[in-house]
């Protein structure tokens, strides 16, 4: 057979396979989008055994062919990983249902520093994906988690199917049964879903009643919670924590004065920095961004890069947070109109 018809034929066999080919989209929860009644920002950091259950690598290097349709997401077989570490997922639950996946947002595209998993499915428009890519410790700062008790989801996300890390629940004093079992169905109702979307790597490990560790043994302790090596089990720890307290205003002794100024980025990104002229706050300052009434983020430094798929935003709201004694008050926001309306 000449080369030119072996290619025709590989062609023809990937693309006749592309729905068993393509990369099963994982199901994403909201990225960053915590909702607003979780007010305590916190520092947490996960670590992961070397090995899953059983000795296995996390991410094996196999030597089936690799080969893609150029200009398609059609593949077949496996590339070699990089790596054996895990491509951490992070996602938090509390007891309402609701949940948000900290994760590399969508719109960042920085993906040549992400890892491999990352460019590849970044190849594909697959997105998004793990903050620590083919990382064994991943640290989140400044993320935001329920008032009381939690649930956390940890991933490995791979190329085709995903491993289950960890389901488990963080429990502060005081909260009962019935608060915990919430949290723990709607978890299980996660898992059940992506396990009918053949998403994981087999069944999850974790039914029923959940592991369950107390908020006190969590927060910065030399040990992290769960993390238990010769069962696989990623541990996690919250080495800061602040509590934001909804609607209470800074006193009159307490301001930030400055400005605001905004530049475009590389493509579609802006990059928006706040110049502090004076500075009355006796504690540490966190930085709100709000874009057209809806789309928030904070960050502990006042800059932000942000991208925008569907153009400049036309107004900023930014109100700057003053943390001391263990929560925190908002000053006057700062508005700026930043193009004009859409029709």
């Amino acid at each position: 057979m000449s080369l030119t018809w072996a290619i025709a034929a590989i062609v023809l066999v990937s693309a006749a396979s592309a729905q068993q080919m393509r990369f099963p989209d994982l199901e994403v929860p909201p990225v960053n989008n915590p909702p607003a009644e979780w007010t305590r920002t916190v520092s947490m950091e996960l670590a992961a055994p070397h090995d899953k259950r059983g000795g296995e690598a996390w991410d094996m290097a196999l030597d089936t062919p690799f080969i893609c349709v150029p200009g398609t997401p059609v593949c077949t077989g496996t590339p070699k990983a990089a790596s054996s570490h895990p491509d951490m997922w992070l996602i938090v639950f509390d007891a309402q249902g609701n949940r948000t996946g900290y994760l590399t947002p969508p719109e960042d595209r920085r993906v040549e520093d992400q890892g491999f998993i990352a460019r590849w499915l970044s190849a594909r428009g697959l997105k998004p994906y793990a903050r620590c890519p083919n990382s064994l410790v991943c640290t989140y700062n400044d993320i935001k988690i329920p008032n009381r008790a939690f649930g956390v989801v940890i991933l490995d996300q791979d190329i085709k199917e995903h491993d289950m890390m960890l389901a488990a629940v963080v429990i502060p004093a005081k909260v009962g049964e019935e608060e915990v079992e919430a949290i723990e169905k709607h978890i299980h109702d996660y898992l059940n879903d992506l396990t009918a979307q053949r998403q994981l790597a087999g069944a999850s490990p974790f039914r029923g009643t959940l592991p369950t560790a107390p908020m006190s043994e969590c927060e910065r302790s030399k040990e992290m919670c769960f993390l238990d090596s010769s069962a696989g089990l990623p541990g996690l720890r919250i080495t800061t924590m602040r509590q934001v307290v909804p609607g209470l205003t800074c006193s009159a002794s307490t301001s930030v004065k400055g400005a605001i100024t905004a530049r475009a980025g590389k493509g579609k990104e802006m990059i928006f920095d706040f110049q502090a002229t004076s500075n009355t706050c006796t504690g540490t300052l966190t930085y709100l961004w709000e874009f057209d009434g809806q789309q928030q983020e904070e960050t502990a430094g006042p800059s932000l890069k942000r991208r925008f798929e569907d153009g400049p935003p036309e107004t900023l709201k930014l109100t700057v947070r003053c943390h001391r004694s263990g929560r925190a008050c908002e000053l006057e926001p700062i508005k700026v109109e930043l193009s004009e309306k859409k029709p």
